[in-house]
């Protein structure tokens, strides 16, 4: 595979006949990257699920693009400006699409696909990460040696 060949790449470059050399294998943690998908316990009307979104997130307002009357159960979140990801959500199955900065022409291509998508200010999807960074790493206690 790609080791044996960056191993003999190295051999095959280094000035002693035989260079000492170890391999670790890295193990990263998984992530959630930019979004994530998921489902809730029971089907729910789109217009309750959204009122309860935006109360949740103390929102001022949130838009909902309704393309279908489905209820839904599988919900896709991306925070902040998550149009460029549509076609993906809607691979997915998804009944909502939480995001922000919905433009005219992602909400027409929403429409055309038959996604619902709920379009939230872009702070309000974003603004409870300040508090967790906050409490993650501000108000972290450094151990006493």
């Amino acid at each position: 595979g790609d080791l044996d060949s960056v191993v003999q790449a190295m051999k095959d470059n280094h000035p002693y006949e035989e260079p000492a050399y170890d391999v670790y294998e890295l193990k990263t943690k998984s992530s959630y990257g930019i979004g994530i998908f998921g489902e809730i316990d029971r089907e729910v009307e789109i217009s309750k699920f959204s009122l309860e979104v935006k109360n949740k997130l103390r929102a001022r307002y949130v838009r909902l693009i309704k393309s279908n009357n489905r209820k839904i159960r599988k919900v896709a979140l991306c925070t902040g400006s998550g149009g460029s990801l549509l076609e993906q959500v809607n691979n997915k199955d998804a009944d909502l699409y939480i995001t922000g900065d919905i433009t005219y022409h992602t909400a027409l291509r929403a429409k055309e696909l038959g996604l619902n998508v709920l379009d939230v200010e872009h702070f309000d999807t974003e603004k409870f990460f300040v508090e967790a960074l906050y409490n993650q790493l501000i108000k972290y206690k450094i151990p006493q040696d």
